[in-house]
């Protein structure tokens, strides 16, 4: 629940900045999706470490971290193509972040992600 918690307040958050695009508003809207960040990286990360055996720790990082790295280092280069389009810059951006934020949630919402038990039962369940 606190996964697709995260998430809906993180396509809250960005939904208003489709329509207004000043300095308040996307400071407050950016500060609203960060706030529950680290509550859903402790989910998510918690329970893939804490189902990962010791001596693989390292792989199970790197996998995750260069499966990472490699969207992050493309995201700038896609907003900087869409910032320059005339008519479209922020808004385009915007959308797409939304656009991506929703998918999550979905994910999050209708996959295995839901099942996932409190950190009590993570002995009875399979990585």
């Amino acid at each position: 629940m606190l996964i697709a918690d995260v998430l809906v307040l993180f396509v809250v958050s960005q939904v208003p900045l489709l329509f207004v695009q000043s300095y308040a508003a996307i400071l407050i809207c950016q500060i609203l999706a960060g706030l529950p960040f680290p509550a859903l990286n402790a989910g998510l990360l918690g329970f893939l470490y804490g189902k990962t055996p010791d001596n693989i720790q390292g792989w199970a990082s790197a996998v995750f971290e260069t499966t990472v790295g490699i969207l992050g280092a493309a995201c700038p280069a896609m907003v900087g193509w869409l910032l320059q389009q005339p008519d479209l810059g922020f808004t385009a951006v915007m959308g797409v972040a939304v656009a991506c934020s929703v998918a999550g949630l979905a994910i999050s919402l209708a996959g295995p992600l839901r099942s996932i038990p409190t950190p009590e039962r993570w002995s009875e369940v399979a990585l």
